[in-house]
């Protein structure tokens, strides 16, 4: 029970400083997905249910913070996670393509919810930059999860 406290937690800081605080410093296009890099950091160290657990919650708050259609951010993160580990097994191993995948999904869903909702926005730079980041925050999360959540059962 503990644990999901924490889970809740963390879930509900990513919310707060990703929609606030980051907003105002990268700016739109460049702001980093905090709620889906926690859910990546679970991927990437191979704790599928953590990682489906923080779609769930963390999709929901950043919905109800951002206007969008409660529901819609954790779909789209369920499906990016069950998507991504399917790849990786039946078809790539290691690391690098989930690494690859998890820019893909963050690109896609910054053009499709990252900006306040009902606007598509095209491509550009801004939006990969933004994507990498977040990849590499969710590197770095799953190097600390790794280091300080090892006995953590899937």
């Amino acid at each position: 029970m503990k644990k999901y406290l924490v889970l809740v937690f963390v879930s509900f800081i990513g919310v707060i400083l990703q929609t606030s605080l980051f907003l105002e410093i990268f700016g739109p296009k460049v702001n980093p997905n905090i709620v889906f890099a926690l859910g990546f950091a679970f991927l990437f160290s191979n704790k599928q249910k953590y990682a489906l657990r923080t779609a769930l919650v963390s999709g929901v708050l950043l919905d109800l913070l951002s206007f969008n259609v409660v529901g819609t951010t954790s779909l789209f993160m369920i499906f990016s996670f069950y998507a991504s580990k399917f790849i990786q097994e039946k078809f790539f191993k290691g690391i690098g393509v989930l690494v690859f995948l998890s820019i893909i999904f963050f690109t896609i869903y910054k053009m499709l919810y990252g900006l306040g909702g009902a606007t598509r926005v095209p491509l550009d730079a801004k939006i990969l930059i933004g994507s990498t980041v977040s990849t590499a925050i969710a590197l770095i999360g799953s190097g600390l999860i790794g280091m300080y959540l090892k006995d953590l059962k899937d």
